[in-house]
């Protein structure tokens, strides 16, 4: 998984404050698109935004749908489809759902729009959902982040640079643990993780997995393989296979219907499966003035045999489609990709947004404790990769402080949570620091390069997350 993010820092001190007070252009739209997935704001039947919209201004509402409006369309940094929930005091104040979640170039007829129950594969926003697990796990005293993950792993697991220093689940959720991701990130099931790892493998890559001049807990790098290693930990500790445990354990405590495995999802629920798109030409250089192409889930309705998963790494060669039935049990997670491979829609994200503003209760029932929020939100001391101490990613627990970038009033908003782009989609869930307001987005395409000079942002590491964030900022601040 591509991993873009630049962000400006906040002080971990900034943050504790914070704290205390709680307790990746404008254009026409497209000809293939209707007028009616244009500008149709979606929200639920007699919904929670309807009812709390008097925290939103008649004019920070107008302002924002407008605003959303103008990024979906075909050039630059717009994209094909946009979904934005906000919440402010815990409760949903805005919904807005714009453009298409597929495209049919050959049959424009066939294009679906964006909906609220819309599923994307969100990137690193799955992160979060992995973080609960572990945390939940830790509070049933099955899994103790503060030990030597290799005793959970079943093989040792330390940095060859630092053999006498013990790598833990908290290292590896905040990615601070010293591993690296090689060209290859999810490995096929018939294999495990110990390919990366053994000096005869082909996926050893000359010991490229260990950082060497970084001790363990003090050094801030984005490493998919820390949550593949996280995975293989909750299926040897669970006794499950990692999509089922989540989809049992996490997702059904508060209503989502979320899959790693597109072919496991129920027939109406795969319907809603929304694609990633990049526009190239034939030879697969950029083009924003060519066609939408499928990057990521783009089956055109077809969904593949029951168990199987397609390989989510950028190297093509190692994009194959497998059958679950050849894994084992505890030894390869990767397949899953557990910090990035989750579908989920923008209704089910607002769901794990609702837990987060309610300190660990959803919907009155306590799915996680307030200290484990807490400990999500908080980031250690680290050093990025530059050595600097405060690191520009200030990682906790499946989530990231980020500094926002200020509004036309001249506040800035400062928010934790964690941002996924890759493969075309841009999504996020964050809430604003010290306040039950927060919300989430997800955009599907990319026309340009997000090397493009255009694309890249001093603040976020993509202009498309940049703009849409700057939006519900300014949006908060001009909530009641």
């Amino acid at each position: 998984m591509k991993y873009t993010k630049k962000i400006t820092v906040i002080a971990v001190l900034s943050f504790a404050l914070a704290f205390s007070v709680v307790g990746g252009n404008t254009h026409p739209l497209s000809h293939h698109m209707t007028t009616a997935y244009a500008a149709q704001p979606e929200t639920r039947t007699a919904s929670t935004a309807e009812k709390n919209s008097a925290l939103l201004t008649p004019e920070a509402r107008e302002k924002l749908d407008k605003e959303l409006a103008a990024m979906v369309g075909e050039k630059g940094t717009q994209v094909p489809g946009i979904g934005v929930i906000l919440f402010k005091d815990g409760k949903e104040v805005y919904a807005n759902f714009l453009g298409r979640r597929t495209v049919d170039v050959e049959h424009p007829e066939n294009d679906n729009p964006m909906t609220r129950d819309a599923r994307f594969r969100v990137g690193a926003v799955s992160e979060i959902f992995t973080a609960f697990t572990a945390l939940k796990l830790q509070d049933e005293g099955k899994f103790d982040l503060s030990r030597d993950v290799g005793k959970y792993l079943g093989f040792s697991l330390k940095n060859p640079a630092y053999p006498d220093i013990n790598i833990t689940g908290k290292e590896l959720l905040n990615h601070t643990s010293t591993l690296r991701d090689g060209k290859i990130s999810s490995l096929p099931p018939a294999m495990t993780v110990l390919a990366f790892f053994r000096p005869a493998s082909p996926y050893f890559e000359d010991g490229a997995h260990y950082a060497r001049n970084e001790m363990p807990g003090t050094h801030f790098t984005h490493a998919d393989l820390n949550y593949g290693l996280l995975g293989n930990i909750i299926e040897r500790t669970t006794k499950q296979r990692f999509d089922i445990y989540q989809k049992e354990h996490i997702f059904k405590s508060l209503g989502i219907r979320a899959d790693y495995v597109p072919a496991n999802f129920s027939p109406e629920d795969f319907a809603l499966l929304g694609a990633g798109y990049e526009k190239k030409d034939a030879a697969g250089n950029w083009d924003e003035n060519a066609d939408w192409q499928g990057a990521i889930d783009d089956f055109k309705g077809v969904q593949p045999e029951k168990d199987s998963l397609m390989l989510q790494n950028h190297a093509k060669s190692e994009q194959g489609t497998y059958s679950l039935k050849n894994s084992i049990l505890g030894t390869n997670a990767t397949m899953y990709a557990p910090g990035g491979g989750l579908r989920i829609s923008a209704d089910e994200l607002s769901h794990a947004l609702e837990l987060i503003l309610g300190n660990g209760t959803f919907r009155g029932e306590r799915v996680l404790s307030r200290n484990d929020i807490r400990a999500m939100e908080t980031p250690p001391i680290q050093k990025n990769e530059n050595g600097e101490k405060i690191s520009p990613l200030t990682y906790g627990l499946g989530e990231y402080q980020i500094l926002g970038i200020g509004t036309e009033n001249g506040h800035s908003i400062d928010l934790v949570g964690n941002a996924g782009n890759d493969y075309g989609i841009h999504a996020g869930l964050f809430r604003r620091l010290g306040t039950r307001d927060g919300f989430i987005y997800i955009m599907n395409g990319e026309a340009i390069s997000p090397d493009d000079p255009q694309a890249v942002s001093s603040h976020y590491g993509d202009a498309w997350q940049e703009k849409v964030i700057h939006l519900i900022a300014s949006a908060l601040w001009n909530a009641k």
